[in-house]
């Protein structure tokens, strides 16, 4: 079965970036086996951070298919509180302005890993936040964020599902931008606050939360140190934590946010870890 999904793979990303094919025939002959959850299972993506969570890459750059609804992937409506087809450029973001993040890469790529299961996304990211808005110490962003968790998850409780989270940070370049400095946001203060998310969420939802964080792109001054904090946590502390190598992935332009093809190979990173990991099962309803 394993070499019948590489010749497929190899086929269908002929169209794709060496990269992209090369992370994909990686993840695939790694030898792992792939967790199982029972059938009424379903893997459950949170998507948090700043801008580059919330999504710069042009929506014009995916193909015409990409464009579609991606009735594997359901997102949900933080407008009309219910899931739905993903369709980048429709419900993909709060404001809707012509952009995306991973959350196309993880719809394209999730059947690779999990086939014949439909995922699920909860999203939301706000531009230029510092770290300190994603944890109670503010809360501007968390506490929105929380309350669209606990809908989304409840939402699959009550139709019978059971949720397996994973979670999915893209934040930092406000941190490490020496003009935040004023206002206590320094790459030094980001190392126990980055501590202090992760410790929030697996309080949130248990200890076994897979957590992945982008690498920040080399922009700002301190955006080396802000790097060192994130993969400072990997390991036996937080075994189901990594900080996704992204630093010499491809930009917009601006050198700051990442484009199309980051976001896919991203994906593709992220769901190579996750597949080794159960995901954090959620068996009744939560309140945050």
């Amino acid at each position: 079965m394993r070499w019948i999904l590489l010749v497929f793979l190899l086929i269908s990303c002929t169209d794709n970036s060496d990269e992209e094919m090369k992370l994909f025939i990686n993840s695939l002959s790694s030898g792992s086996s792939i967790p199982s959850i029972p059938e009424n299972g379903v893997r459950v993506f949170l998507i948090t951070g700043q801008s580059n969570a919330r999504g710069r890459a042009p929506n014009s750059s995916a193909t015409s298919e990409e464009l579609l609804p991606q009735p594997q992937m359901q997102i949900w409506n933080n407008g009309s509180s219910v899931f739905q087809d993903l369709r980048i450029g429709v419900n993909s973001q709060d404001i809707i302005n012509g952009d995306h993040s991973i959350e196309l890469g993880l719809s394209q790529s999730f059947n690779t890993y999990f086939p014949n299961e439909t995922g699920y996304i909860i999203k939301y990211a706000v531009s230029s936040t510092p770290i300190r808005y994603h944890i109670p110490e503010d809360g501007t962003v968390y506490n929105v964020f929380k309350e669209r968790v606990e809908s989304g998850i409840n939402n699959l409780i009550n139709q019978g599902k059971i949720p397996y989270v994973y979670f999915i940070y893209s934040q930092g370049e406000r941190d490490a931008n020496p003009d935040s400095d004023a206002a206590g946001d320094t790459p030094s203060a980001h190392l126990l606050r980055f501590k202090t998310l992760l410790d929030l969420w697996q309080t949130n939802l248990g200890t076994d939360l897979p957590f992945v964080a982008y690498e920040t792109l080399d922009f700002y001054t301190g955006s080396l140190e802000v790097n060192s904090n994130m993969l400072s946590y990997e390991g036996v502390t937080y075994p189901h934590y990594k900080m996704l190598p992204m630093v010499n992935e491809t930009d917009i332009g601006d050198g700051l946010h990442f484009d199309y093809q980051a976001h896919k190979n991203a994906s593709i990173k992220s769901l190579d870890f996750f597949q080794n990991n159960l995901g954090q099962p959620v068996e009744s309803l939560i309140s945050l």
